[in-house]
């Protein structure tokens, strides 16, 4: 009797946390695109996104994204390793910190966003580096 409670209780436990993690997935995105403006002063980014390959009269449409910055938002930057990464791939992507300064109009990033405040809020914001 002892023995079927614990295990009724460690299986709801269980049903609930992977409950829990797939909420929490489905309020993350990504966007990937180029700088178009950054503004220190809204802390927002807006990204010139091409896709999910949306096509108008035979040209690909590029989407404006605006993303919200807060003091919690991560910045990296990421680059691909000369030879073998640490990860033991030949010229994987290697991610190392990066200040919010070092985004600039133009780059290339990828943005990790929540979804569930109303705006796209940055989570992770990753510059990659040519």
């Amino acid at each position: 009797m002892m023995n079927r409670r614990l295990t009724t209780a460690v299986l709801a436990g269980g049903l609930l946390s992977a409950s829990a993690l797939s909420v929490g997935a489905a309020e993350l995105g990504r966007h990937s695109g180029t700088v178009l403006s950054l503004d220190p002063g809204t802390r927002t980014l807006v990204l010139a996104e091409v896709g999910p390959w949306r096509m108008k009269n035979g040209i690909t449409e590029v989407t404006r994204v605006t993303v919200v910055l807060t003091p919690s938002t991560e910045f990296t930057s990421v680059s691909r390793a000369p030879d073998v990464a640490p990860t033991g791939w030949n010229g994987d992507y290697i991610e190392a910190s990066a200040a919010e300064g070092t985004i600039a109009q133009g780059d290339f990033v990828t943005v990790m966003v929540r979804r569930d405040t109303g705006r796209p809020t940055a989570v992770k914001v990753q510059r990659v580096l040519h």
